[in-house]
């Protein structure tokens, strides 16, 4: 599992990898199908923002929380992943696809 971790108008600094690579850990360790991380982090005027985006069971999750600190915006986005996620699987369990077998003639 892959992590890219950038930072606009933002220095990217030990306790933020940290931060972010703690909270991805716990998502890899519940949905280990993960197989990339995209993290953005965005400081703006009055305005911090962390966004995701997550390749899971073939598909992209984008999730995206900003306010006021930006370890507040970190664990947001977690949660909303982790929900987005749980969303996703359910919706995977409920539709099996059951194998075609060979008609013998």
């Amino acid at each position: 599992m892959k992590i890219d971790l950038s930072g606009h108008h933002v220095e990217l600094t030990e306790a933020l990898h940290n931060a972010v690579n703690s909270s991805i850990d716990k998502l890899v360790s519940h949905y280990p199908n993960i197989e990339t991380v995209k993290v953005i982090l965005t400081v703006e005027k009055h305005q911090q923002s962390a966004e995701a985006v997550v390749h899971f069971l073939g598909q992209d999750i984008v999730a995206k929380a900003s306010g006021d600190n930006l370890y507040h915006s970190i664990v947001e986005m977690k949660h909303k992943l982790e929900t987005l996620l749980k969303r996703r699987k359910a919706i995977i369990k409920s539709h099996p696809h059951q194998k075609l077998i060979p008609e013998e003639i």
